[in-house]
């Protein structure tokens, strides 16, 4: 009698079979957990906007700016600022807060996220919306986690 001392070709296929079954069963909710850790990151990302424009407010240098409205729109390109950050005190600290580089991780949203940033120049309190053809999906999203209204 022969002693064998490794697995049988049917034993491997019955194998990879089941592991087959396990990916099939588990792929979705693994993608499910992938998105809804992109989406968290997005919110989170336009908190740290939101953080950054009131910090800039409050900013010495930036009292003496006259920009009382600051538009920022991300999506999954990049960042865009109204007024540019060469035109507005206000602007250029924000960028220097956040960078260039953020960008919208997940490709859920139907429309760009828009935030209007209106500053009491005065005072430097600042009060957020989102804009008019923001995405209404983010909105819907991140209602209960962040200062927008």
């Amino acid at each position: 009698m022969k002693n064998n001392k490794g697995f049988s070709l049917v034993e491997l296929i019955i194998v990879i079979a089941i592991m087959a079954v396990l990916v099939g069963v588990l792929a979705p909710t693994y993608l499910q957990y992938v998105e809804k850790s992109k989406k968290s990151n997005d919110v989170s990302t336009v908190d740290s906007i939101i953080n950054a424009c009131e910090i800039g407010a409050i900013d010495p240098e930036v009292m003496t700016d006259t920009t009382a409205t600051l538009t920022v729109t991300i999506n999954t390109t990049g960042i865009t600022l109204n007024p540019t950050s060469a035109n507005s005190a206000w602007a250029k600290a924000v960028e220097d807060a956040i960078g260039t580089d953020v960008k919208l991780k997940s490709t859920n949203w139907t429309n760009d996220v828009i935030v209007v940033a209106t500053r009491d120049t005065a005072t430097g309190k600042v009060n957020f919306t989102y804009g008019q053809n923001s995405s209404s999906a983010f909105k819907t999203y991140a209602s209960q986690l962040t200062k927008i209204s």
